[in-house]
């Protein structure tokens, strides 16, 4: 009988690199309820997901978190709007307000993670759970990880939560065009590249590097 040997791979190529980042990312998804902050990044593609569903989060009963960061919406956008406390109440029936920290509006998910790094120094927040859909996750944590440790070295949990919404659903952005939201993975994948080589975004070996620190620390 043949035996397999299993050993160290060659050095991974840089479409292997996001890969297995995505593989890695995996192994952080926290129990949202026991971080100290929830943050999600709004968008204006007629996407409500993630400001609804980290909002039910931040007022479960479970929930731990004292504070939630619901960063801004690109005003260029079709479906964006400026957010307040109150306009939120209006749209999703707000109920918990001590702790909620709200940005009217954002250019990018650069400025997005900027404001909420801004939030966890003025808070004292000592962990962050950053919510976005199957598509942006990667993108917005490894952003969100380049701004609040590696820029700000703030050396705290910042956690990767999946915002649940269909990969078939389509994007209000683009209509009449129909755009699937799994069709956008590419276009994530790129920008990753992009803005990687620009510093907005955590390069692989540093990457990996935090998540190594994650498991020996927390």
């Amino acid at each position: 009988m043949n035996e397999r040997v299993f050993s160290r791979q060659e050095p991974l190529d840089p479409n292997d690199q996001l890969a297995a980042l995505l593989v890695l990312m995996q192994s952080l998804l926290p129990d949202a309820r026991k971080v100290d902050a929830l943050a999600t990044l709004s968008t204006g593609l007629g996407e409500d997901e993630r400001v609804a569903q980290v909002l039910k989060a931040w007022q479960s009963p479970g929930c731990l978190a004292r504070f939630c960061f619901i960063a801004g919406q690109n005003q260029r956008e079709k479906f964006a709007e400026w957010q307040t406390v109150e306009s939120l109440t209006r749209r999703y029936g707000l109920t918990r307000y001590d702790g909620l920290i709200v940005q009217p509006s954002a250019e990018h998910t650069r400025h997005q993670a900027e404001w909420v790094c801004e939030q966890v120094v003025h808070t004292g927040a000592t962990s962050v759970a950053v919510y976005a859909p199957h598509y942006h996750l990667l993108r917005a944590w490894l952003t969100f990880v380049q701004e609040i440790v590696f820029r700000n070295n703030l050396w705290i949990p910042v956690l990767p939560v999946q915002v649940i919404v269909s990969p078939f659903d389509t994007l209000r952005e683009y209509e009449p065009e129909v755009v699937a939201k799994w069709e956008l993975i590419a276009g994530e994948f790129a920008r990753i590249r992009t803005y990687t080589a620009k510093g907005d975004v955590a390069n692989f070996s540093d990457a990996f590097r935090y998540i190594e620190w994650l498991w020996k620390n927390c």
